[in-house]
């Protein structure tokens, strides 16, 4: 019985396919409707703009960290870090 099924199911599979590439449909078959691509369009411009603001958060986290450290080493030093221009 198990035999029986693989081979039904093996060939079965090999017959669909062949049905299929060798139908006049294939072509339309294997198109991409217009509301699929439509929501693929949508998902890249939110993955854009999902990235933009991710550097920005990465930006933002960056120059608190770089403020802190200079208000630190301001306080630590009694001076600036970097030094200011003579007047």
């Amino acid at each position: 019985m198990h035999f029986l099924v693989n081979y039904v199911k093996d060939n079965l599979q090999s017959e669909l396919v062949t049905h299929l590439y060798k139908s006049d449909q294939a072509e339309e078959l294997l198109n991409e409707s217009e509301h699929i691509a439509h929501r693929r369009k949508e998902a890249a411009d939110m993955l854009k703009v999902s990235y933009i603001e991710f550097c920005a958060l990465i930006l933002f986290i960056h120059f608190r960290a770089c403020s802190f450290l200079f208000r630190f080493l301001f306080c630590v030093l009694k001076r600036p870090v970097i030094p200011l221009p003579a007047e």
